[in-house]
């Protein structure tokens, strides 16, 4: 119903109307469920990303610093299945001799089983405390099942941290040219974390 008003709402307006979307992907979507005919918006349409803070923009991931985990997950909500914190809790299952930290609040850790290689950090972090706890892990892992932009894995991979998200077409998109970024299925049944992250260490250390 509310697709069907959209639709109504738009082309009725759509003379005196301009659309902004924060990725391709989004505007994708938005032909697709709402059906607006693209040629009648194909000069009316904006791409404007959403901006990153301003201290991953500026400050630099420590390759060197000493190091406490293998895997760093942040997220500021755990229950949200988009975020994919199964996925990351089964990789961790998977992996006993890898260290993982997850970060954010949520009650998933209270129904699953917590691997016992894995660390939960059950509140939400300001900014540096980000960046102090990218510094003293080797990845980030990120994966998501669907999203408009990806924000927070924008902002690690800018800040330089080896990253490893989802295989879909956003994460694809966003992160087109950042050699410090590889992908995982999130269907398959056994993941390979390890091959994946040395293929960043190798890249980057070219």
């Amino acid at each position: 119903f509310k697709l069907k008003m959209w639709k109504r709402y738009f082309t009725k307006n759509i003379s005196k109307s301009h659309f902004v979307f924060v990725s391709k992907w989004m505007y994708d979507m938005f032909l697709k469920f709402v059906q607006i005919n693209p040629e009648h918006i194909n000069d009316k349409k904006h791409i404007i990303y959403n901006a990153i803070g301003e201290d991953f923009e500026k400050n630099y991931y420590d390759y060197r610093s000493k190091k406490e985990y293998d895997f760093i997950t942040i997220r500021a909500n755990l229950d949200n299945s988009k975020y994919a914190i199964d996925i990351v809790t089964k990789i961790a299952a998977m992996n006993p001799k890898y260290k993982f930290c997850v970060v954010g609040r949520g009650a998933f850790y209270k129904y699953i089983r917590k691997p016992d290689n894995l660390i939960w950090i059950d509140k939400n972090l300001s900014h540096a405390e980000i960046i102090d706890l990218l510094n003293k892990s080797y990845c980030a892992l990120l994966p998501t099942r669907t999203d408009s932009q990806g924000v927070m894995a924008c902002e690690l991979a800018t800040f330089g941290i080896p990253l490893i998200t989802s295989n879909i077409d956003v994460c694809k998109e966003v992160f087109e040219g950042f050699n410090n970024v590889e992908y995982i299925d999130n269907d398959a049944k056994e993941i390979d974390i390890n091959s994946i992250y040395q293929k960043l260490v190798n890249r980057n250390n070219d």
